[in-house]
């Protein structure tokens, strides 16, 4: 005599539900990043001023790297995605003639990413 073994219909709708909600659970976290990444953005801007110390051009227009020393006498290297309001020579000038920038950056990587570069008028 063989014995037949039925599979429980339950066991596989209740393996089913958990599969579902595992799934719909995982959907909900990847899609949240991309929100949470642009709310943190929004919230990692930093405003600085200084003397510039030091610019590096990566063309005309644009401008590779360059060096800020605060109020506080730290250093500050950062870096440019694109153009932006200021040109390489114009930044020149402020350094030569010793005239203090602001700098507004966010902090995406170990240089910070210089978002705006403007004249300084004090506070």
């Amino acid at each position: 005599m063989r014995h037949i073994v039925h599979k429980s219909p339950n066991k596989h709708h209740a393996l089913t539900h958990i599969i579902k909600n595992c799934i719909f659970i995982s959907l909900i976290f990847v899609l949240n990043i991309p929100i949470a990444a642009c709310n943190n953005n929004e919230d990692s801007l930093t405003k600085i001023h200084g003397l510039v110390t030091d610019v590096q051009a990566k063309n005309i227009t644009e401008i590779e790297t360059f060096s800020i020393r605060d109020d506080l006498g730290a250093n500050w290297i950062f870096t440019t995605n694109g153009p932006l309001e200021i040109t390489p020579s114009h930044l020149k000038q402020h350094m030569m003639e010793g005239d203090p920038v602001e700098v507004i950056f966010k902090k995406e990587s170990v240089v910070p990413i210089a978002i705006h570069i403007l004249d300084y008028r004090g506070s």
